[in-house]
């Protein structure tokens, strides 16, 4: 059709001319442009849309793969501080990373495009745990454009002391207790083991063997030792440093009678000391009367299960406890007690120490 032609138009009794310009055929493929660089601009926002999703989706099983290496590492740091137990560091660490989910599967090799590795790394004073995982995630969106899968790597490594030399502030419980009294014990504290159960009495002095303490303060008044058990088993406000930090060799006031300390035995005491919650105490030597400053040498760790009240005088006569291997949060070290290699020996196996990630 030529532009300016005449065109009869049947029916309609007249002539009409059509007349077509230029500028509307331009206006015509420009309309087309535009519907192609929109049509590109959707799918490019789709792809963009499609990758960011997946990326977040990757962070996501990162963080998740990243928190079971972080807790395996560290169940298998412990066990090289535990007498007799390095050889299950692989074992429990690797249990430990199984336990845990990354994109809704275990933290196992034997989940499928999952790779576990642990490395033991004991030494004389406690050693490493480095424990590594690879898994390649499947892609949601991404695959459309052909990209299936991203590999994620992470490691971890937990580094462990037998034993500390120094412990932060509001990290004590407010009691020593004797490390080589026979006092209560059928053997010295240091001759047991982990595991076992011991008595410690705080009211007798037929079996005391142990004592109510200011620490390094001074304070040894009741009041203190009140306001120690508040905020050590949650019934007040933590204040910094009121507990102070404790090294090796610092003197700790240690307080004779315990006529106006908490009565443990009554509630809400009794559920909260016995709840199952480790308690870290200083260790001295020697036997009582404890009305005087002996030099803290080192740290243990205990489960109370058991508060027995003296019937007579209606105080707390004895806590049953468990000893456990403590790990707190302080400087490793070793601790070297006194000239006797056997309470050296026994305050090294039954001492806190430190499991801590070193990433």
């Amino acid at each position: 059709m030529k532009i300016g032609h005449t065109i009869r138009v049947e029916g309609a009794g007249r002539h009409k001319k059509i007349h077509h310009s230029k500028n509307a055929s331009r206006r015509n493929q420009g309309g087309v442009l535009g519907y192609v660089m929109l049509s590109m601009l959707i799918l490019g926002v789709i792809g963009i849309g499609a990758y960011a999703c997946d990326i977040s989706h990757n962070v996501s099983v990162r963080a998740q793969l990243q928190n079971a290496t972080d807790a395996a590492a560290l169940a298998g740091a412990k066990d090289l501080v535990i007498p007799n137990q390095e050889g299950m560091t692989e074992a429990d660490a690797e249990a430990v990373a199984e336990a845990n989910l990354a994109d809704g599967e275990p933290v196992s090799t034997a989940t499928p495009n999952t790779e576990v590795e642990v490395q033991s790394l004991p030494t004389a004073t406690g050693g490493e745990c480095q424990v590594t995982a690879h898994k390649q995630i499947n892609n949601y969106f991404a695959r459309i454009f052909g990209h299936n899968t991203d590999p994620v790597d992470v490691t971890s490594t937990a580094i462990a002391y037998r034993s500390v030399t120094s412990v932060r502030p509001n990290s004590l419980f407010p009691m020593v207790v004797s490390i080589d009294t026979l006092n209560g014990h059928t053997v010295p504290l240091y001759q047991s083991q982990i595991g076992d159960s011991v008595s410690f009495y705080l009211e007798s002095q037929q079996y005391k063997n142990c004592a109510w303490t200011g620490f390094n303060t001074g304070n040894v008044n009741s009041n203190y030792v009140n306001d120690a058990i508040d905020q050590m088993l949650g019934f007040a406000p933590v204040e910094s440093g009121f507990i102070p930090s404790v090294d090796v060799g610092d003197s700790l006031a240690l307080m004779n009678g315990v006529a106006s300390t908490k009565d443990l035995t009554e509630e809400p005491y009794f559920s909260a000391i016995t709840d199952g919650r480790t308690l870290y105490v200083p260790v001295v030597s020697g036997e009582p009367p404890y009305n005087q400053e002996r030099p803290c040498m080192g740290y243990i760790g205990i489960k109370v299960t058991n508060v027995i009240k003296n019937q007579q005088g209606g105080k707390v006569l004895e806590l049953v406890c468990t000893l456990v291997k403590g790990f707190v949060k302080g400087t490793p070290g070793e601790i070297a007690s006194s000239n006797n290699n056997q309470i050296n020996t026994g305050i090294e196996n039954l001492s806190a120490g430190i499991v801590q990630l070193s990433h």
